[in-house]
Parts: C-alpha cells; structure tokens; sequence
C-alpha cells in the first residue's frame, strides 16, 4: 500500500530514522506528561497546495455575429459572464475567512482545458448543442436552477456523468500526486449536474458524497464546482467536510435526525453534537448544534434554509451542552458579516462554517482542535502505517546495548512544528520486559529474543519488532547464510575474502538477505554456467524454497520465462515468499525486497494472438479444421456442441486464434494422458498444423529445442507453428484475412 505521510514518528535506535503516518482510531494519550517531557504545538497556517483546471471550451459564432467582446469567438465562461478568476477568487477568499484565516491556499498551477465537457455515458456536446442548452438568461444570471428545468437541457441530462478518468489521465494528476506538486484539485466547469460535488483519488478513497477512484498514490480530492453556482461551490465542500469529520469521529445516521435529549447529549462525540439539529417536523421542544449543510438547526425538510415559522433552540456552546439559543435564518442572514453575498444559501453554509473549531492544539481525546485539518486532506483518515529504513519495522540491537529514544514531529502536510525531547517510559511499551529495560529516556538490550516495542505520541502509536542477538552467535549464523548460498548457487565453498565480505555488509546492515541472494544469482560466476531454464529453477528452487521444485510451480514459472520474464524478475518473486522469509528469519537477517517491475512477462500468455477478418471464411473449411483438432490430437471425433464453440471462438478472434485453440488441445487433460514423448508430441504437431510429415531439418531443431528446454510446447504451437508462413498460408485458404 502506498505511505501517506501525514503525521512522521522519527525515532532514533543507534542512529536510524523511523517514520510513520497516524490513524484517527487512536486517542486517549495526553499530549503533554506532568513533567513536560512531551510537547507539541499545532500552531501556524494550514497550507494547502492547490492544482486548478477550469473545463472551458471556446465557443464559434453559430449566426457569423460577433459575440459580447466583439469577436465570433468567445470562452464558454464569458460567453456567460463569469470569469476562472473571479470565480476561483470568490471560492479561495471564501473558505480562508470562513476558516479564521487558518487555512492558507497555495495555487501551483492552473490548467484550462479548452475542450467540451466529456461524459461517460454520452456524447460530449458540440458548439451548437452547447449554445443551445445554456443559455445565458438563465445560467448565465446564475440561476442554474431554472436552466436545467428547461426542455431543451433535458436530453442534456448529465447528472454525475463527467468522465472523471478522462480528466484525471488529462491532467497526469497521479504522477504530479506522487511527485507531491499539489494536495488538491479543484476543477470548475459550466455544466451545474455532470460533476460530483466532491470525489476522492488515490490508494484507498472513500465516499465524500460523489465517485472514488482508486489509484496508485496517496488520497486526494477533487473539488467540481461550477461557474454558475456560488453556493454550490461552498456547499461542495459542505459534503466532503460531512464525510471527513465523519470518518475522523464515527459517523452517524443523517436522515432522520436523531432525538437527543439532555441526559445522553453529552455522550455524544464532538462531531455529532455539532452536527445534530430538529428531528424533522416536530416540536421545538429540542436543543441541537449547527446541523448540517442541508439542514439548518430548524429545517423541517432537505435545503430548508429559510424557515422562519419553526424557532428552536440551539446550543451556542455544544460542546458542553451550554448557552442555548433561539434560532431563526436571522441569525446568519441579518449579520452583516455573513450576509455580504445576499444569498440566503452561501450565508446559511459560511455560518455553518465559521462555527466550526478552529483552534489550535489538540483535545483530551487527540483530535485536533482544528477541523479544518481533516477536511481537506483525506490521509488523516487512514489506517496506522509504519514507513522505515528496516523492512516492516523491524529493529536489530545485540546484548549490552543502551540506546536512547529520540523524537522528532513534523506535520508534513501543513506548517512543521517539531519535538525534540527525551521521551518518558509512559510513552514506550515494551512487550517482553526479560528481553528490554527502558530507563532515563534508553532501550537496554538485556538478552537475546524478539519482542513488540509500542511507541505512543500525541494520541498516535505504531510498533516496532526487536531483534536482540548475541553478537558471536549472530555473527556465526549470517556466516552459514553466506556459506549456503555459495554451496547451493555457485557449487562451492565460499573464499575468506567473499565470505568476510557478504558477511559485514549484512551484519551491518548495508545489505538484506534478498539484495545478497540476488547478487548470487546475477553474478558472472552463476550465467557463465548457462543453465538451461529447468537447471536455473532448480537452483532457485533450493537456494530460496530449500526444498525440490513442485510441478505446479515450476510449470508456472517455466511458462514465465519463456514468455519473456527475465531471471531478475524471477528472483524477486522468489524473495517475496513465506518460504525465503523463513530461511533469512532463522539465520537471523533482515529478508528485504527487490524491484518487481524489471523484466517482468510481457503479458499473461505471453503471445499475442493473430488478428484476422473473417467475413470471407469458408464455413465449411473452418469445420473441417475445427474437426481434424479432435482427430489429430485427440484421436476421436468431435461433439456439435463443442465443435461449434470453437468455430465461433476461432471466427471472432478476440483472445482465440487458429494456433491457440490448438494449444488448448495439445494442453488438455485428454491428450497429456497420452504421455506422449517430445519426438511423438512433434509429429502431433505437423499433422495438426501443415498435415504432413515432419522434414528433417525441421524437426531436428524443434526436438533439440525442446530437449534443451529452450523453448515449451506451449510457445512452439503458439509462436512457433502458429506464426509460419505456411499455417499462415492454410489460413488464408480458409477465406481469413491476417491483420499483424
């Protein structure tokens, strides 16, 4: 899984820099001890790097008349009267005054595709369907509302069918994600409907009220208002701020709200004190927070923002359940400060807003005191992970030795604030106190054996796995590593000089078991060998397995390397076994990892099958092939069932071709229990494929191929025959017309 990087952990044993990301199940840690020991302070803007688009195509004159800016041409924001700059201006100035100016938005670049909106479900709109639909005395004055209740936008309807893949591959966001140049996206465009309020990408994405689409990188949200929507454009962040607080608290059910009254209220957590309001449609008898976006303290029904017949009363302090309030639209719509815009609905979604926490620091339970914090980076709320210079967290310290814990706290998403001090035990666990001591602020190493060492910081936790060895016996058991992997790879004893050397870097940690095994392999004294692939398995086999290669795997693996897997490939699957774990676990060394993506197979079957046209073939022709499948191979005559399966399979040519429908005669179980010999299966072959007998020339180098293991059955019948001249010849016969 990819590391998100919220919240580092740096602890230092003996030098090593360990880092991990926080999980907002753990809380309950005070922050700061009696003595000081620990001490953080949250303060500092919230900075937040934003990645702008804007979907913004150009329109043409339809009548040859020139548009408003004296031109016949005109972007489709102007042409309504809005502008990217105005409108990501109101958007921006918006959220940082409504968040106590805590928030800081950072624009790194801004992207205008000057293309039509493009759908998943329909055709994107043209010049003139555009101008048709959205119409500036409607969406253009910014009632967007009565615009989408025309006929005319009806067949338009595009509700939430903005192809986001499209944007996402467009605009290269995973990639500028991995090479962290934003924290968010946020993506205007003309059409009110086709985009999701909010969507999450990454990793692990969550449901923030519209689409999630998984990717390789960390979490991030893309925020789609409109031009034509002011309010949508807050109320949008409205939702993600629901879904965030949500995850971070313990979500709650929306609809209906929930009947709470003072006995239980305060058993409630933060977020659904702030959150509760009037169950819908009953007495004012209640006392709730702030509500929600949709629903105001007092609404009796979704958007009731305005209702000024149900006064209730709301907490003004509901946190504590104190200070209740009478509460009617006047309380945010006749403040002048809130009503700056004169619409009902931004007024009622800034209030919501401004009343939100905001300070600094943390509370009793780890939660930030700063809601904003959650709601615009999705990776606060991720599992706990631990990210170090050892593999799976993993510490090596021998008998005798003393080493003392050192934090360091960084926000890396926003402003750094750092803690730099001697850490009490009340912050460090340990599981199996025989084997560790900790005292004055130091690990102790007391006797050899693994245990948990817990590590707790501002309400956050990760574990580390210690080794603790004794320093002779480790040293002897890496030295028997390293004299294995000799023996089993090379076919002989290690020199004093090779065996002093991979036996230092790997106690010192400069290399793991599975860097080492990969030098073995990979080394000129091992390919000067030029093992055939069966020989080359075996060795890996015993090298990584300790045990002789099963059927089923090595056919797996066989196939692979035929198929075009390099070895370096190989072996890096090979270390990433349970069974190479435990062999590097009992000599007492760290297994490690290697890079996948080297030399990787070039597909799942490794051969790419001939595309034909078939309009032209000779049914008849093609019976007859699909017939001599079963004589030839099989010895027996077909079944209509089957024969007409693989006349279309053949026919339509889509994962099937000619070459590997034979292929999956010569494999089945009905022809292997023939156990026919190379020399027997070979001949099979040119029956099947050409109809004769086998030349000689020919049929001496397949044989030798297949005895050498060169080549399998499976890439013989496939690339081999299958791509001939003379079967491509047969096909063409048959009426097939060959396209690669």
């Amino acid at each position: 899984m990819q590391n998100r990087k919220i919240l580092s952990l740096l602890m230092t044993f003996i030098m090593l820099l360990l880092t991990f990301v926080p999980s907002y199940e753990a809380k309950a840690f005070n922050t700061t001890d009696k003595n000081g020991n620990i001490s953080l302070s949250a303060t500092g803007d919230i900075k937040i790097n934003l990645l702008v688009a804007a979907i913004d195509p150009t329109l043409k004159s339809i009548d040859n008349k020139n548009y408003s800016n004296g031109k016949k041409t005109i972007k489709a924001s102007e042409y309504l009267g809005f502008s990217l700059d105005d409108s990501l201006k109101f958007w921006i100035d918006n959220f940082e005054e409504i968040s106590h100016n805590t928030v800081d938005f950072n624009v790194v670049d801004t992207v205008v595709i000057n293309e039509f909106p493009k759908y998943c479900s329909m055709n994107s709109l043209d010049n003139k369907s555009f101008q048709k639909i959205f119409k500036k005395d409607s969406f253009g004055n910014g009632d967007w509302w009565s615009g989408i209740q025309d006929p005319e936008y009806k067949p338009y309807d595009t509700a939430w069918d903005l192809d986001y893949d499209y944007y996402i591959d467009k605009l290269n966001l995973v990639k500028r994600k991995n090479n962290k140049e934003f924290d968010m996206v946020i993506m205007f465009g003309i059409d009110p409907l086709s985009p999701c309020e909010t969507c999450m990408v990454g990793s692990s994405p969550s449901w923030v009220n519209g689409l999630c689409f998984e990717r390789d990188c960390d979490n991030f949200v893309i925020v789609t208002p409109t031009f034509s929507r002011k309010d949508g454009s807050i109320e949008n962040v409205g939702h993600l701020a629901e879904h965030m607080l949500g995850y971070t608290y313990g979500m709650i059910d929306y609809e209906p709200r929930h009947t709470i009254d003072g006995s239980n209220y305060m058993a409630l957590n933060d977020w659904q004190k702030f959150s509760l309001c009037e169950l819908l449609g009953t007495s004012n008898s209640k006392v709730y927070g702030y509500g929600m976006v949709h629903y105001s303290p007092n609404s009796e029904n979704d958007y009731d923002w305005i209702n000024y017949t149900n006064e209730v009363k709301y907490y003004k302090d509901w946190k504590n359940g104190k200070n209740a309030q009478i509460f009617t639209p006047d309380v945010y719509q006749n403040d002048p400060f809130y009503s700056k815009y004169g619409d009902p609905t931004v007024n009622h979604h800034r209030w919501w807003f401004y009343n939100m926490p905001y300070e600094d620091g943390r509370d009793k339970d780890g939660y930030y005191n700063n809601w904003w914090r959650y709601i615009f980076n999705p990776n606060y709320v991720t599992g706990i992970e631990a990210d170090t210079s050892y593999p799976s967290g993993e510490i090596k310290l021998n008998v005798g030795d003393s080493t003392a814990v050192k934090f360091k706290v960084e926000d890396q998403a926003y402003k750094s604030f750092t803690s730099d001090t001697k850490v009490s035990s009340a912050a460090v666990e340990i599981k199996d106190k025989s084997i560790l001591s900790l005292s004055g602020g130091k690990i102790n190493a007391l006797k050899a054996g693994k245990t948990i060492v817990t590590v707790k910081l501002d309400g956050f936790s990760v574990e580390y796995t210690v080794f603790v060895g004794d320093k002779a016996q480790q040293t002897a058991n890496v030295s028997a590593f390293v004299t294995r992997m000799y023996n089993v790879t090379l076919n002989r004893d290690p020199d004093p000089d090779g065996l002093d050397y991979w036996t230092n870097n790997l106690l010192e940690g400069k290399l793991t078991g599975a860097e080492t095994a990969k030098h073995f392999i990979l080394a000129d004294e091992f390919i000067n060998k030029n093992l055939t692939y069966n020989e080359f398995l075996d060795v890996m086999y015993a090298a990584f397995f300790d045990r002789p290669k099963d059927d089923q795997g090595y056919y797996y693996w066989l196939d692979q390397l035929y198929n075009g897997a390099s070895k370096e490939y190989v072996v890096a699957c090979f270390v990433d076994s349970e069974e190479f774990t435990g062999i590097c676990e009992s000599y007492g060394i760290v297994r490690g990892n290697l890079d996948k993506t080297t030399g990787t197979p070039t597909s799942s079957q490794g051969i790419v099958p001939l595309k034909v046209d078939s309009k032209n073939v000779d049914d008849g022709q093609l019976s007859g092939y699909v017939e001599k499948l079963y004589t030839t191979i099989l010895g027996r005559a077909s079944e209509p069932a089957g024969c007409d399966y693989w006349k279309k399979a053949i026919k339509e040519g889509n994962e099937m071709d000619a070459a590997k429908a034979a292929s999956q005669f010569f494999q089945s179980k009905e022809y292997k229990d023939k156990n026919k010999s190379d020399e027997e299966f070979l001949r099979d072959v040119y029956a099947m494929f050409f109809g004769r007998e086998p030349d000689p020339e020919g049929y001496n180098y397949w044989l030798e191929n297949l005895k050498k293991e060169k080549v399998s059955r499976v890439w013989l019948i496939e690339a081999g025959f299958g791509k001939s001249d003379e079967f491509r010849g047969i096909l063409q016969s048959f009426g097939f017309t060959i396209l690669n």
